[in-house]
């Protein structure tokens, strides 16, 4: 009986050894797996977002990317992409594969890469009023079109600027929204009018008697 309770005694410290360092390996485990799944092999740089007026929106970033990654998954914004160009720091094309929700590339060792895409996910349009509406983990650069007047904002702009004939808002990192109406300049319709009025005064030429058929294929040619 008493040998029994003695070789009880002599296990148990082992076996207590033997627990505690298994608890420690599950503590290392477990405080260091979500250290690297949150990793990322890329991280953006700068970013700028240019606007068209028929709602199509520019997006050229610059990335961070981890060498030793030979293919790197890039996120972008938006799900469709057209017009996309990858390019090294030196400009050069690289090679990529388009899915759905970003750009994978082959870096080959680059540290930097510029990714230009063309995306119509990003914008929407309610009668006259045109929305951007993203997310951001840097301050982005958003160019909208000549002539076109912002109207709302979800957040102050951390600069802006219209030294080239087009309003610019650097709008902080998160979730951003800002609405923005056109100028007719520019638009469809501003063409139609202005061809409207040519129209008017060629027909109005025309009654006079003078030959008028060489303006006559200008407008032609300008509906077209």
């Amino acid at each position: 009986m008493d040998s029994a309770k003695d070789g009880r005694r002599a296990v148990s410290p082992i076996v207590t050894s033997a627990w505690a360092a298994l608890a420690l390996a599950f503590f290392i485990f477990a405080i260091a797996t979500p250290v690297v799944a949150a990793a990322e092999p890329f991280a953006i740089q700068n970013q700028l977002i240019t606007l068209y007026e028929d709602g199509g929106a520019r997006v050229e970033g610059e990335y961070s990317v981890d060498m030793l990654y030979p293919s790197v998954n890039i996120t972008l914004l938006g799900a469709t992409y057209l017009d996309v160009v990858v390019t090294d720091a030196g400009g050069l094309p690289m090679s990529c594969s388009i899915y759905q929700g970003g750009v994978a590339v082959n870096t080959l060792g680059e540290a930097v890469v510029s990714v230009a895409y063309t995306t119509q996910d990003i914008t929407s349009k309610l009668g006259k009023y045109w929305t951007v509406n993203f997310t951001s983990t840097i301050q982005t650069w958003i160019a909208f079109p000549t002539g076109a007047s912002v109207v709302s904002l979800s957040a102050t702009p951390d600069a802006i600027d219209s030294s080239s004939g087009r309003t610019k808002l650097m709008m902080p990192a998160g979730g951003i929204a800002v609405t923005y109406v056109l100028s007719i300049v520019g638009t469809q319709d501003y063409a139609f009018l202005v061809i409207s009025d040519a129209e008017d005064a060629v027909e109005g030429i025309a009654t006079t008697g003078i030959n008028v058929s060489s303006a006559e294929a200008v407008l032609g040619q300008a509906t077209d």
